[in-house]
């Protein structure tokens, strides 16, 4: 017999982890006066949405995108909704007349983060079957995660995930997610940090930029979007990458074993008050210090003869 997944009595499905990785993506809790909104914006940062040989509208595009999704996930929700769009982005807003099952679920699930600038994977993800865990991926992609011909690294190309800079804990959860319980190999992750975004410019300040967290197309590929002209970018990226380069793809390792270090002067701007204070005034040389720092648990051993 299939096991059903309970989160005690909240209930867990695939359509409700894709609701919550938009959410964890680019939602918001708000409460006030029995007035109950979740809010979840689609940003979009051009006009054009960019393949190799494919261009799309963003804006029109996305609008038909997110009502799909409001008609996969009305019935979920039980509540009212409306769409804005401006020249940015698209923003769902749900508005739940009363302290329904579903809000408390979801409350509960997300274990009462207001924001996703705060926000992180939540814990009952890790233990939840595979297809959940990709439909969590999949919705906190279509929200926040970018794929276009620019995004690549020595021709090869590559998925943004990108996270505000505000939220240092989701990219080391997610990376975890990825590579640890889906076998999704993640090239990086671009910190906001002095040492990683602007290691030899010392008179330049830190500003709010996103971290991001960076996965070659083909890697991609086994989680995919549902907003379809992301999905039709990454299906021309990955095919590219394939041809060109292999898909033999390793997990990041956070071990300074098997990297070579290059040093990088120490920057002014360490002392941020943007940089969490278990790492703030340290110096770092590579990314995956900060990983290592940040909890990261990805490392392994490597034998010598490798």
């Amino acid at each position: 017999m299939t096991k059903k997944y309970l989160a005690n009595e909240n209930y867990l499905d695939p359509d409700v982890a894709y609701l919550l990785g938009m959410i964890v993506g680019r939602g918001s809790f708000t409460e006030s006066r029995g007035n109950r909104r979740l809010i979840i914006d689609f940003p979009y940062h051009a006009l054009k949405a960019r393949g190799i040989n494919t261009t799309f509208t963003q804006q029109v595009h996305l609008q038909l995108a997110v009502n799909q999704i409001r008609d996969r996930i009305q019935q979920l929700v039980e509540a009212a909704f409306d769409i804005d769009t401006t020249r940015t982005n698209v923003r769902f807003i749900m508005r739940f007349m009363y302290n329904s099952m579903t809000w408390r679920n979801l409350r509960f699930i997300t274990e009462r983060f207001q924001s996703y600038r705060s926000s992180t994977v939540p814990r009952r993800l890790f233990d939840a079957p595979a297809d959940m865990q990709r439909e969590f991926v999949r919705g906190l992609a279509d929200v926040c995660g970018f794929v276009r011909a620019s995004n690549n690294y020595h021709g090869q190309h590559r998925v943004y995930i990108q996270i505000p800079a505000q939220n240092w804990r989701l990219p080391i959860s997610l990376c975890y997610l990825l590579q640890f319980h889906l076998n999704v190999p993640v090239q990086m992750i671009q910190w906001n940090h002095p040492n990683t975004r602007i290691p030899n410019r010392l008179n330049t300040r830190l500003t709010t930029r996103e971290h991001q967290v960076k996965i070659f197309a083909d890697a991609f590929r086994s989680i995919g979007f549902c907003v379809d002209y992301k999905q039709d970018i990454l299906d021309e990226l990955a095919g590219y990458n394939e041809a060109n380069y292999g898909t033999t793809r390793r997990n990041c390792n956070p071990n300074p074993g098997v990297h070579r270090i290059t040093r990088k002067p120490r920057h002014p701007e360490e002392n941020c008050d943007l940089i969490p204070r278990r790492i703030r005034g340290r110096h770092f040389d590579a990314y995956w210090q900060i990983c290592r720092e940040l909890g990261c648990q990805q490392y392994r051993p490597i034998d010598a003869d490798q």
